[in-house]
């Protein structure tokens, strides 16, 4: 049951994140921002689904269960993903990098609290 709700919370978790990322840019008249904010769900459960459940599998093998173990890995990948796929477009390499740096902060955000979730407040090791 706590990795259904690691998986659910830790999903849904971008839509505020989003939110106030868009507050703080200035862009909440935004004629997309309502459709952007459902979609943001759609497309963090593919990367927890297929990023985050393998690496958690993973890093239980292994037995890491620090923050960091969950941390780096959610913004190092996000960021490679960026940097290499360009999924936003073909900016040029300084828009790119904070794409890849913005939506590596998501994904560390992202598995902090699918960590919480999943394992709860274990004392770290």
């Amino acid at each position: 049951m706590r990795l259904i709700a690691a998986v659910l919370v830790s999903t849904f978790c971008v839509v505020p994140l989003y939110f106030i990322l868009s507050v703080v840019t200035g862009d909440v008249d935004n004629s997309l921002l309502i459709p952007v904010l459902m979609m943001t769900p759609v497309f963090a459960l593919i990367g927890v689904l297929l990023v985050g459940l393998p690496v958690h599998f993973f890093l239980l093998w292994r037995r890491m269960s620090r923050p960091i173990h969950y941390g780096l890995p959610g913004f190092v990948i996000p960021v490679l993903f960026v940097a290499i796929t360009h999924p936003f477009g073909e900016d040029g390499a300084l828009w790119i990098s904070w794409q890849a740096i913005l939506i590596g902060a998501f994904g560390a955000v992202v598995a902090l609290v699918f960590r919480h979730f999943a394992l709860g407040w274990k004392p770290v090791r």
